[in-house]
C-alpha cells in the first residue's frame, strides 16, 4: 500500500483543497486518459484501488495493490504522476466542482456533496464550536470542505492550480510504502523523472520559497471562560435537539499520545454514566475527538427534548463538580473495570 500525506491549510471557505482532491484523479502530465475516472478504471483492471480524503490540516491519498511487484512499480509511477503533476484542466473542473446545468441550477460533484452536508446539525455545530474553541486567526474556523456560496461565487480553477503549486511540493510530502517491496528494486524501477520530483532535484521550479503550514500559534480562550452558543438547523421535529459540550485539550496532539488515550477513556466512562442512568435525558450519548494539532473533545447528547435541554446542562455540571470535589470515591469502579476489559479486548491487550 502507498500513502502520501500533504500538510494543507485553508484560509477561507472556498474548498480549494477538496476541489483539488477531486481533480487530481482526472489525469497527470505523463499518464492521461480522455475519459473521466480513467485512473480508477486502470487501477481496477490491475487489482488496485485509490482513495483520497481532505481533512482540516492535511490531505492524503492511498493506493492499495494485490497484484505482482512489476505491476505495483508501474502503478506507483502513475499514482505519483497524477498527484505531483496533475493537468488541472478547466474542462475537468467544471463537472467535478461546480457549473450551471441545462435547467439553470447549480450542479457539480463537489457542489452536490457540500450541499448535502452543510445544513446538517453535525456540520453546523462543528463550525460554530471550532470558532469558539480556536478563536482569532485560527484556520480551524473555516469550512475546509467548502461552502455552496463560495463554490458558486469565488472558487475557480486558477485558485486550485495555485493551491497545488503552494502545497504539493516535495518538501511537503510524506510518502509511506508498506508491503513486500524491496527498497533497492523500488528505487531502481522508479524512472528518473519521478525520483527527481520526489527529491526536488530541479524538476520543480517553484518561484516562491516553501513555507510550512500551521506554524502560527493558535490563540486560547481564558481558562475559566464558559461560552454558550445556540445553533439553529432545519429539522423535521422541532421538539428535539442536541446538546453538545466541548473542551479544547491542553498541549499538542503529538506531545502525549497516552494522555490523549486517557481522555478518550474518560469520555467513554462519561458516556456510560449517562447512557446507563436510571433516567436517561437523551436517546444517545457519544463523544467525538477532533485530532488536530491542538485537539479538542465533544460530548454529544442526541435527541434531547427541547424543554429538558437545561436539565442536561445542570446534570452534567453537577456530575463534573462531584467528581472534582469528591475525587476517585465518586467514580463507579465496577463500571471502569468493565470499560477497561472491553478496551483490552478491542486492542487485544
Amino acid at each position: 500500500m502507498v500513502l502520501s500525506v500533504w500538510q494543507t491549510e485553508a484560509f477561507d471557505n472556498d474548498g480549494i483543497g477538496n476541489a483539488l482532491e477531486n481533480m487530481i484523479i482526472t489525469g497527470g502530465s505523463r499518464y492521461y486518459c480522455e475519459y473521466r475516472d480513467g485512473l480508477r478504471l486502470f487501477l481496477n483492471r490491475n487489482q488496485a484501488e485509490i482513495d483520497s480524503e481532505t481533512y482540516q490540516d492535511h490531505t492524503c491519498f492511498t493506493m492499495s495493490h494485490a497484484g505482482s511487484s512489476a505491476g505495483f512499480y508501474l502503478l506507483l509511477q502513475v499514482y505519483l504522476d497524477h498527484i505531483l503533476h496533475p493537468l488541472l484542466k478547466e474542462e475537468d473542473y467544471i463537472p467535478g466542482v461546480h457549473y450551471i446545468n441545462g435547467d439553470g441550477l447549480d450542479a457539480g460533484v463537489l457542489y452536490n456533496e457540500v450541499k448535502e452536508r452543510e445544513e446538517t446539525p453535525t456540520s453546523l455545530v462543528d463550525i460554530a464550536l471550532k470558532k469558539v474553541l480556536y478563536p482569532g486567526n485560527s484556520r480551524y474556523g473555516y469550512e475546509f470542505e467548502g461552502s455552496t456560496e463560495n463554490l458558486r461565487n469565488s472558487t475557480n480553477v486558477e485558485k486550485v492550480r495555485a493551491y497545488h503549486e503552494k502545497y504539493y511540493r516535495p518538501e511537503n510530502l510524506v510518502l509511506t510504502i508498506t508491503g513486500n517491496v524491496d527498497i533497492y528494486t523500488l528505487l531502481h524501477k522508479l524512472n528518473v523523472h519521478t525520483i527527481c520530483t520526489i527529491r526536488g532535484e530541479g524538476c520543480y521550479n517553484r518561484t516562491e520559497p516553501f513555507v510550512r503550514p500551521w506554524q502560527n500559534e493558535i490563540e486560547r480562550n481564558a481558562m475559566n471562560q464558559v461560552e454558550e452558543i445556540i445553533v439553529e438547523y432545519p429539522a423535521d421535529d422541532e421538539l428535539e435537539g442536541n446538546v453538545v459540550f466541548a473542551w479544547r485539550l491542553p498541549g499538542e496532539l503529538a506531545d502525549d499520545i497516552q494522555l490523549l488515550q486517557g481522555y478518550k477513556f474518560i469520555t467513554n466512562y462519561f458516556e456510560a454514566e449517562f447512557t446507563w442512568s436510571k433516567e436517561s435525558l437523551s436517546a444517545r450519548v457519544k463523544s467525538k475527538f477532533l485530532e488536530l494539532k491542538e485537539p479538542s473533545v465533544q460530548i454529544i447528547f442526541e435527541n434531547v427534548e427541547t424543554d429538558r435541554m437545561d436539565d442536561v446542562v445542570q446534570e452534567v455540571e453537577t456530575w463534573l463538580n462531584n467528581i472534582v470535589t469528591g475525587g476517585p470515591d465518586k467514580l463507579n469502579l465496577r463500571r471502569i473495570q468493565t470499560l477497561l476489559t472491553r478496551w483490552g479486548q478491542e486492542f487485544r491487550i
